[in-house]
């Protein structure tokens, strides 16, 4: 692993992590206008080569390594927290197993009404004794028919216009 300071400490780390530029390289016409200072070298945060050393102001090694630590972190971080939502889905059910046998009861439960109706349909004998679904049982009146044709008939009475 490469280190920047000798003895493992923060020591040098600005200077190593500044890059240097020489005024002198800026185009003609981009460089500081009224120049307070008589500056020659300017540091700027980057990892690439100085001035003095060709190919001038190139990434470094260092940049792409760190550039290279940075991507890995991203990759892992994005697959540990995969992982962790795949484990957490995992732990939490999306339903609870009560509600889950209810509702396997409540299909077997319905199946057995339309097996034993369609045996009844096809000896040509209807049975109305039949346990109903507790789910339709409320509704049990609308189901025949005869519930939707009364509110009906009682609407169109509300409506009457006795004006005439």
């Amino acid at each position: 692993m490469s280190t920047v300071s000798e003895d493992h400490t923060d020591v040098g780390f600005l200077n190593n992590s500044l890059s240097y530029f020489d005024t002198s390289d800026f185009p003609e016409g981009l460089g500081p206008r009224n120049p307070t200072f008589n500056v020659s070298i300017c540091r700027y945060g980057a990892y690439r080569n100085p001035p003095d050393v060709m190919p001038k102001y190139k990434r470094t090694v260092l940049h792409w390594h760190i550039l290279a630590a940075r991507l890995c972190f991203i990759v892992v971080f994005q697959n540990l927290v995969s992982l962790v939502m795949i484990a957490v889905q995992w732990c939490i059910p999306d339903m609870s197993p009560k509600l889950r046998d209810q509702i396997k009861r409540e299909a077997y439960l319905t199946s057995e009404i339309i097996i034993k109706q369609e045996t009844l349909r096809a000896r040509g004998t209807f049975n109305d004794d039949l346990p109903m679904n507790p789910m339709v049982m409320p509704y049990s009146d609308e189901l025949e028919g005869t519930g939707a044709r009364k509110r009906k008939n009682k609407v169109d009475e509300d409506f009457i216009d006795t004006r005439i």
